[in-house]
């Protein structure tokens, strides 16, 4: 079946004008959120990064407890990160944080991906204004594993 091109985009261009229409990064954020709060993971190890012209950044290992920070290392020799790398360290819950902060301050760019069984964000860019050069940032995570 064929459907008018006018007629198709005019329905697609009135339903992005209903009010009460979720962003869907809105609701791709609490969905997983709530997948992540039902793993009931408190305590967890997982590889980190932070990508941003501000600082260059390895790859970090960081061990969570009871939903904070208690350990960061380089993730390929163990050592101590630099002073200004290890003040920038997110743990997952973060994550959430910063995604909400992009979605509340109107992110001109905004990408997350997450993980698949347990909801957290394993890619998040973030571009908030598109005016602005070098104020783009970036995180990864992954290799999550629950500590006990």
């Amino acid at each position: 079946m064929k459907y008018g091109g006018i007629g198709l985009l005019g329905f697609v261009l009135l339903s992005l004008g209903c009010a009460g229409v979720l962003d869907p990064t809105t609701s791709e954020l609490e969905d997983n959120l709530e997948k992540w709060h039902s793993a009931g993971i408190e305590s967890y190890r997982f590889r980190f990064q932070r990508l941003c012209y501000c600082i260059s950044v390895e790859a970090l290992t960081v061990e969570v407890v009871n939903g904070e920070i208690v350990s960061a290392t380089v993730a390929t020799t163990g050592e101590q990160p630099h002073e200004a790398v290890a003040d920038h360290v997110l743990t997952i819950d973060d994550f959430f944080a910063e995604i909400q902060d992009a979605i509340d301050r109107n992110a001109h760019s905004l990408t997350v991906e997450y993980h698949g069984t347990l909801g957290y964000p394993t890619e998040v860019d973030i571009d908030y204004d598109e005016n602005v050069a070098d104020e783009e940032m970036s995180y990864r995570a992954g290799e999550l594993a629950e500590l006990n």
